[in-house]
């Protein structure tokens, strides 16, 4: 997400709190203790998925969370 959220200098520590909570909401639950924890344990096509998973929610969550911002201010 960080850097991501270096594309968008105009998000608010708040915006990018949003960002993070509406990607998180459209991801399944990993319970992973340490890196290494998630390389052993799955094989590299689940990584890749859920790469592209993580890539996936972070892009609606920005467009998510920009969309909201600019109602607000247009309001």
């Amino acid at each position: 997400m960080a850097k991501r959220a270096e594309d968008h200098p105009e998000f608010t520590i708040d915006m990018l709190a949003d960002v993070a909570c509406v990607a998180l909401n459209r991801l399944p639950p990993r319970y992973v203790r340490h890196d290494v924890d998630m390389m052993f344990y799955l094989t590299e096509r689940e990584r890749h998925a859920i790469e592209l998973s993580m890539e996936e929610a972070l892009h609606f969550a920005f467009g998510f969370v920009m969309e909201r911002a600019s109602k607000i201010t247009a309001a």
